[in-house]
């Protein structure tokens, strides 16, 4: 039987094991993809102990950054975003791959499709990381990012994760002004509400909710906005996890694990 998982706190209303449960169902193997609630004190055991008997594993918030240190190989665009959230049995050990971000790629139009626009990110975690270096290959001209501590900020424009992107540090209550798209990278807005402070079209929220939109989308869709939630990355990087896993995209498998999406 083929395993495969998924850690991080929580992880309890995931909708990867229905996803990649799907995914087994459509190649026709037999297979289980379980969520495992891991706090970060405990990430390195449970790597050791899943091992043995998983071929791949996603990785998710809070143990984005903390995971690398526990990988003997990464991939280059994990190791100069220094977050993964795809891990890949080789040998004795795991390698760290990073498919947020060619992920979120793909959902704002691939390479070029936000040519001199402005963004703004709320927060300066693990997946904001992923979000720079996306909206960066999508031809944003300014990122704004609005954090709570300046040190975070200051270590992410330290990782030069953008090639012409210029990058602005936020306060927490700082407003952003107009920008043409605002994404949130950080947990808050799923269940509770998140002030945009900006003026905006777009909002896109890396969470979703398994029951029906977040309250993030759920306020900015009363405001009038352009709204988009988590599954949309969820699916392609959970795509390109396949590929890294199984060597293949079988024909029909978008269509498959999308269906496991549907609200």
């Amino acid at each position: 039987m083929i395993r495969l998982g998924i850690l991080g706190d929580p992880v309890a209303e995931s909708l990867s094991p229905a996803m990649h449960g799907r995914a087994f169902q459509h190649r026709g193997w037999v297979g289980e993809y379980r969520a495992h609630t891991t706090a970060t004190e405990n990430l390195s055991r449970e790597l050791e102990r899943l091992h043995p008997n998983y071929t791949g594993l996603n990785i998710t918030h809070p143990l984005k950054t903390a995971v690398i240190e526990y990988c003997p190989q990464i991939s280059p665009l994990a190791q100069r975003l220094g977050a993964a959230n795809t891990l890949v049995a080789v040998g004795p050990s795991w390698r760290a791959e990073n498919t947020d971000g060619p992920g979120l790629l793909r959902v704002l139009g691939g390479p070029g499709a936000l040519g001199g626009k402005d963004a703004l990110v709320l927060g300066a975690g693990g997946a904001a990381r992923a979000t720079i270096w996306a909206l960066d290959q999508a031809g944003c001209a300014r990122i704004q990012i609005r954090c709570r501590r300046k040190t975070a900020f200051e270590e992410l424009h330290a990782r030069q994760l953008t090639e012409t992107a210029a990058l602005q540090h936020l306060g927490w209550h700082e407003g952003a002004g107009s920008v043409d798209l605002v994404i949130n990278s950080t947990p808050l807005g799923r269940d509770t509400p998140l002030d945009l402070q900006a003026q905006t079209p777009r909002v896109l929220d890396l969470n979703y909710r398994p029951d029906g939109p977040t309250m993030l989308c759920q306020k900015s869709e009363t405001m009038g906005l352009i709204t988009q939630d988590g599954r949309a990355l969820l699916l392609e990087q959970g795509l390109l996890a396949q590929q890294l896993w199984f060597g293949d995209l079988p024909t029909g498998l978008r269509q498959a694990m999308a269906k496991s999406l549907m609200k």
